[in-house]
């Protein structure tokens, strides 16, 4: 929610990225029209128009699965995914700076994606960074990509926390 000036309300929610259809009144929401009219008009965070988080990680996955990755080296790993990501046309921006010290993997959109392979840290180090990141405003959800046997809560400071195994990409 952010402040804002119209009169008749003191905060305002915009519910058009990131959003999850649950309902059959979906179907008639404003907001993917909106999305839709903003990414034509080249909007910063529209890049991907009405696609939910969901979808989003749905297509990283499908990517992933077609390609070979080298899991024992989490740089070159990430070279792997970066590739994987351009051949599949997925638009992405690399060691992005979120917040002071803090730069993760990946983002697409407002979708931050934390690369993290066994052996690098703990989980509890690991949930700490992601905590980190779900703190920035350029967050509004997280893919952990890991071929760590881990489970994270499904939000984190309100932010949506999706897991993808990296080894169930390989099989």
């Amino acid at each position: 929610m952010s402040s804002n000036k119209i009169e008749w309300t003191q905060h305002t929610w915009n519910p058009v990225i990131g959003c999850s259809k649950i309902s059959e009144g979906c179907q008639n929401c404003y907001a993917q029209n909106m999305a839709q009219r903003l990414q034509s008009m080249g909007c910063k965070g529209y890049e991907n128009s009405f696609e939910m988080f969901e979808s989003i990680i749905n297509q990283v996955g499908m990517s992933l699965s077609k390609r070979r990755l080298n899991l024992s080296d989490e740089k070159l790993l990430q070279n792997d995914i970066a590739s994987a990501f351009d051949h599949s046309s997925i638009a992405y921006e690399r060691e992005v700076k979120i917040k002071d010290k803090s730069i993760v993997d990946f983002m697409i959109g407002t979708l931050a994606i934390e690369v993290k392979i066994r052996g690098n840290g703990s989980a509890m180090s690991i949930y700490r960074q992601i905590e980190r990141y779900c703190d920035s405003d350029q967050v509004e959800a997280i893919l952990l990509l890991t071929s760590k046997t881990m489970t994270l809560p499904e939000t984190i400071n309100g932010k949506a926390v999706y897991v993808l195994s990296l080894g169930k990409t390989q099989l």
